[in-house]
């Protein structure tokens, strides 16, 4: 009997250490070699990739982590995310902030000299579970409460792996789409969802070209943001009001009598909706025309892969084309459908089937694909740890439901206490015009704090900015598109330092701040009024030495007296 439990004791002893052996393999793996495989020469960096639990267990979240190449003790760390939805945060390491990026002049790779990494660690993180290299059992339905669900858990599990940064300070950042992602996670770590209580010491958001809701961000300033740059003329624009719903044009004083039925009832619900006419339809072609070669990703970049197939399709400019039925949509998104579209997405199929478009359904130009190319090397994914049958794309399809965040920048963020919000715009974006971005911050009417100004990087004007009591902050960028930390890398890294630097100010927080300025001031002034007096006094005790000095080399007395 006690060899029997000898051996059993033995064999579990055996199975631990096996599964000791495996679990650090894929959870947590130092990554050795990376940046040589892909091209870099003499250009090693600290790199650790793995993959973060979810709460499906099924499901798990690919993580890239680089530590700060300054003070990682120290440093903040930086939770780096992409939008899409359903594209890889990968691309935030090879194009937008990591070490090595794919370079916007030759789209080959080159050392990033403004890359955050240089005072901060950088996490990485491919969500949701379908998207870059991250596992999943079966694609799932998702929404956003879901994707901040399962990345607060994958953050959680992040600490658990590297316990020492537990104590460093967390600021999340991003671009497009994850101004629905960050918001929905903030509120995950903040407890105002779930009521959790963490350590993580999560101090700020700063997100580009800030995706914030379908009717500010694209609905209503697509075609004014067009119209603007000069691509479309007068006469189109002002056909474009008269037959489109448009803001701030009511869709009740528009003339809809071309369209076949004026209402239709969805979702056996009683609410009407109020269609797009044939009309409209019309003039949504002639400007689709007018679009190709602009890239939407910033109107004067490069056009990467035009295709000359776009001018006779009947598009619409407000429906993603991987839309699959109508449940993904609001009652903003559903305006901007014709009938035909309504007919399609009601057989749960995708508007680029009937089409017969290709991806993206309001662009004539495709991203580059260079990091797809590179990171589906077999070698690449295997010093990743990366399972070579996956494929990766920077850029998925999903089922998801896009969401609306300004609820929480209206109603949570002032409640936040040391807590920064900056978001910044470039002025050639097409993806997320500016425009909105101004339009809902406006709407949303909250107090302003400094007004709307220029700022400059380098004694030139960059942009304009305004702030607001409620901790948020705005930024604009010119000569930049959607991705502003691609286009202007120096000037993006300049927001980002300026960023961090602010959020270690001293706040006005209950009054305090405001009490410490004016007893600096006080401070300040009776300081420069001491100075003064003092420099007053020696100018005039030096001028009546001058005059004794003189008078006794006149009157023939000693320069020295005893």
């Amino acid at each position: 009997m006690y060899k029997i439990l000898l051996f059993i004791f033995f064999l579990l002893s055996i199975i631990k250490i096996i599964k000791g052996k495996e679990e650090p393999s894929s959870r947590k793996h130092k990554v050795e070699n990376f940046y040589k495989e892909l091209g870099i020469k003499d250009y090693e960096i600290e790199l650790y990739s793995g993959y973060l639990k979810t709460n499906i267990p099924e499901n798990e979240l690919f993580y890239i982590f680089i530590p700060s190449q300054n003070n990682k003790e120290k440093d903040p760390l930086i939770l780096y995310l992409d939008g899409g939805p359903g594209c890889s945060s990968l691309l935030g390491l090879l194009v937008e902030v990591g070490p090595v990026v794919i370079s916007s002049k030759t789209s080959e790779l080159e050392i990033n000299e403004f890359s955050w990494v240089k005072n901060s660690s950088l996490l990485f993180i491919d969500s949701p579970a379908e998207v870059g290299f991250s596992k999943f059992k079966e694609a799932i339905h998702n929404n956003d409460l879901k994707t901040a669900e399962n990345l607060y858990t994958a953050l959680k599990d992040f600490y658990e792996i590297f316990s020492e940064y537990k104590k460093n300070d967390l600021f999340i950042s991003g671009f497009s789409y994850t101004g629905i992602y960050i918001p929905y996670l903030v509120q995950q770590i903040k407890g105002i969802d779930n009521n959790d209580i963490n350590d993580i010491q999560l101090k700020g958001i700063l997100i580009g070209s800030p995706y914030i809701s379908s009717k500010y961000n694209y609905d209503i300033t697509l075609v004014e943001t067009i119209f603007s740059h000069g691509i479309i003329s007068l006469d189109i624009y002002i056909d474009y009001l008269n037959k489109c719903p448009h803001y701030p044009v009511m869709i009740s004083s528009l003339n809809l009598s071309n369209t076949t039925n004026d209402f239709i009832f969805l979702n056996n619900t009683n609410e009407p909706i109020k269609m797009v006419n044939h009309s409209c339809n019309e003039v949504k072609k002639e400007i689709q025309k007018h679009l190709v070669g602009f890239p939407f990703m910033g109107i004067y970049n490069k056009c990467f892969l035009p295709s000359n197939n776009y001018d006779n399709l009947n598009r619409n400019l407000y429906l993603n084309p991987r839309t699959r039925n109508l449940n993904q949509l609001n009652n903003e998104q559903i305006r901007y459908l014709t009938e035909e579209e309504i007919s399609i997405l009601n057989k749960n199929r995708r508007l680029e089937d009937k089409l017969e478009i290709e991806y993206p359904l309001n662009d004539t130009c495709a991203l580059d694909n260079t990091i797809e190319k590179l990171l589906n090397k077999d070698k690449i994914k295997e010093l990743l740890g990366v399972n070579k049958s996956i494929t990766f794309y920077q850029c998925k399809q999903l089922n998801y439901k896009y969401g609306d965040t300004t609820k929480f920048f209206k109603e949570h963020l002032n409640k936040l206490s040391n807590f920064s919000c900056w978001l910044f715009s470039g002025s050639e974006d097409l993806s997320v015009p500016i425009l909105g971005t101004i339009y809902w911050i406006g709407e949303a009417k909250f107090t302003i704090s400094k007004e709307w100004d220029v700022w400059k990087y380098k004694g030139q004007p960059k942009g304009m900015i305004q702030n607001y009591t409620n901790g948020l902050h705005y930024l604009t960028v010119k000569n930049a598109g959607h991705v502003i930390v691609y286009d202007q890398r120096e000037v993006g890294k300049y927001i980002f330092d300026q960023f961090i630097a602010f959020h270690y100010l001293p706040k006005n927080e209950n009054g305090k701040g405001k009490k410490n300025n004016i007893i600096f001031i006080i401070l300040s002034v009776i300081g420069i009024f001491v100075f003064t007096s003092l420099l007053i006094f020696i100018i005039f005790k030096c001028v009546i030495r001058y005059k004794r000095v003189k008078n006794d080399i006149i009157e023939g007395g000693p320069l020295i007296k005893n």
